[in-house]
């Protein structure tokens, strides 16, 4: 949680920064953030071999 422009805990921090690459790196391969997001939170990520395929895809 953000208070005054900082974070309370480190964890936090941490936390908002993995979150924020996550979306940055979903946003430079113009992948759909949200079905992104939903699959890491479900505990089953997109592979590497999808991330491939969908690559060769485009």
């Amino acid at each position: 949680m953000k208070i005054e422009g900082q974070f309370q805990t480190i964890i936090s921090a941490q936390n908002y920064a993995t979150i924020r690459t996550h979306v940055e790196t979903c946003k430079r391969h113009d992948w759909n953030i949200v079905d992104v997001l939903k699959k890491t939170m479900e505990g089953n990520p997109y592979t590497l071999k999808e991330i491939l395929v969908n690559q060769i895809n485009r």
